[in-house]
């Protein structure tokens, strides 16, 4: 179980409860105290964020009494939808990064097969230049093949 479980399933409870509508909050006059909720406007609409002077409908309160406009807004903003919608994304994130981590180790595997068959395939070439070298050495009018003077060159290069 995961450390944000527990969260999840709170937040679910809540979005139900709430019918997902968004968290807003309002001044209770010049006190300092700020209640949030879920609050509707003239129109009828539910509304989010700071909410100004005006006629607004408590249709119901999450924390009716915060002291503090940051309080306010932090648990305005911190409603279900963006809590699970945060939880998503990490949830997202972290398969993302377990196929990362699985295709990065694969990665790994094949370039040192690919280390191990470059370092088989200089063995052989050098192998087949020290036969070459020692055929053209006898004098017996062996010649060195034209991709091997290829490869000679670039080395030395």
């Amino acid at each position: 179980m995961s450390d944000y479980e527990n969260l999840k399933r709170l937040a679910e409870a809540a979005n139900r409860a709430s019918d997902g509508s968004p968290w807003a909050y309002e001044a209770h006059g010049d006190t300092g105290d700020y209640g949030v909720g879920i609050l509707e406007n003239d129109q009828g609409d539910c509304v989010q964020g700071r909410q100004e002077a005006g006629q607004m409908l408590v249709l119901e309160p999450v924390a009716p009494e915060v002291n503090g406009q940051a309080f306010a807004a932090f648990i305005a903003a911190a409603n279900p939808a963006t809590i699970l919608s945060l939880i998503a994304e990490v949830e997202r994130l972290t398969a993302e990064n377990e196929c990362l981590r699985v295709d990065n180790s694969s990665l790994r595997g094949s370039c040192k097969a690919l280390g191990d068959e470059s370092k088989h395939i200089a063995r052989r070439v050098r192998a087949l230049h020290r036969a070459v070298t020692w055929l053209a050495s006898t004098g017996r009018g062996v010649k060195r093949p034209v991709w091997l003077e290829r490869i000679l060159a670039k080395e030395a290069a």
